[in-house]
């Protein structure tokens, strides 16, 4: 019987609020469906602990939005971020990731 799976992945690009200004890069997980059902539990389950309605690291680590709140209370943090390293971790991911300068990106042709 063949098993399925799935890969989610995010990128960061060049602009403004770009984490490393000049290059753009692509990280993400790649997983079978049982695997990430595992996640689903785990990461629903930090959420919960933690009061969160969900994560977006932009808004988290700058204490805006949902996070808002969230800027002096070390201890919620640390909660939430080690409920989601715990929910990649035991769901046993493969975690992939590239990065590029964009001047590198932009010098390519068709060829």
């Amino acid at each position: 019987m063949a098993t399925t799976g799935t890969a989610y992945f995010d990128e960061s690009g060049s602009g403004g609020d770009a984490l490393l200004p000049g290059y753009y890069g692509v990280a993400g997980f790649a997983a079978t469906d049982d695997k990430w059902d595992v996640f689903d539990k785990l990461w629903k389950a930090a959420l919960s602990d933690a009061n969160a309605p969900y994560l977006h690291m932009r808004e988290f680590a700058h204490s805006t939005d949902a996070f808002a709140g969230w800027r002096h209370d070390k201890a919620r943090r640390e909660l939430l971020m080690q409920g989601v390293v715990k929910a990649i971790r035991e769901s046993d991911l493969s975690a992939f990731g590239a990065a590029m300068r964009v001047a590198d990106f932009d010098a390519l042709t068709e060829e």
